[in-house]
């Protein structure tokens, strides 16, 4: 907990980030892969080799962009910085076992921005309340999502890396936070940002490599297993591949309980949606 403590007050974060809980999701989340480091192991191998095959299908070599970098867990840096001059890793938040990886890589940079657009915006909204309602922010008044195409100009591949269903998740979470109750327009903005996000990568005149978990599965004995949705019904952008990622084995909710999610992905050669 001190490690945690410590990583909190010192690692680089914009305000936003760090008001609507980027930074601790990001500390807390290298938490769970060390203690969950087993379970966590095939997926990570799926999704570095599906990555791997996108590289070596990839006409071009003059720039790689990861969106959804993280902790690089599933990206393999050394393989994209070898084939690419220049390895874009884009998140809202990189931890400092991420800066010191990349380190020795003189082509790859780290850059933090938010693919969402939507969360310096909504980081203001509790500071305008006056004249809101009980149920928080007005639903017109909820940022709507947007990312600058400047991020991809010369990308031969881009990469979306276990990213689309988290996308949503801490903009929801802050809403309710304000005091929105309206769940059926919190769920419509959450697929909203899911949607845009889909709509970027459909549009890029570049590779793309698409990989999401989409289905959340809770099987804990005696009870009889849950299935959850991740992507609120909405389609994914490719499911030619397929395999469950053990994201919290028991003991790790409890120990009768073990949680997994459902993978999907695949490659999209350039030019085509």
């Amino acid at each position: 907990m001190l490690y945690e403590a410590i990583q909190f007050l010192t690692t680089p974060c914009s305000s936003a980030a760090r008001k609507l809980g980027y930074l601790s999701q990001a500390i807390a989340l290298e938490a769970r892969y060390k203690r969950c480091r087993f379970g966590w192991s095939l997926h990570l191998k799926n999704s570095q080799e599906l990555i791997r095959e996108a590289i070596a299908q990839c006409p071009g070599q003059r720039k790689a962009v990861v969106l959804g970098s993280g902790l690089l867990l599933d990206i393999p840096i050394e393989d994209l910085s070898a084939d690419f001059e220049q390895v874009d890793l884009i998140d809202i938040v990189h931890l400092r076992t991420a800066r010191r990886r990349v380190q020795k890589f003189h082509n790859v940079h780290l850059i933090e921005t938010d693919i969402t657009g939507v969360v310096q915006e909504l980081a203001r909204l509790k500071g305008t309340m006056t004249g809101y309602t009980d149920a928080g922010p007005p639903e017109k008044s909820w940022p709507q999502p947007y990312c600058d195409d400047q991020l991809f100009e010369g990308a031969d591949l881009v990469i979306s890396a276990n990213i689309l269903s988290q996308l949503p998740l801490l903009p929801e979470e802050y809403l309710t936070s304000l005091g929105c109750e309206n769940s059926k327009a919190i769920d419509k903005y959450g697929r909203s940002i899911i949607n845009h996000h889909l709509k970027l990568l459909k549009h890029l005149d570049c590779m793309v490599c698409f990989i999401a978990d989409v289905e959340r599965r809770i099987l804990s004995k005696p009870k009889p297993s849950k299935n959850e949705n991740l992507l609120y019904g909405v389609k994914p952008l490719i499911a030619a591949h397929s395999w469950m990622w053990n994201i919290a084995p028991a003991p790790e909710v409890d120990r009768m309980t073990h949680v997994h999610h459902r993978v999907v992905g695949g490659i999209i050669p350039p030019g085509k949606e």
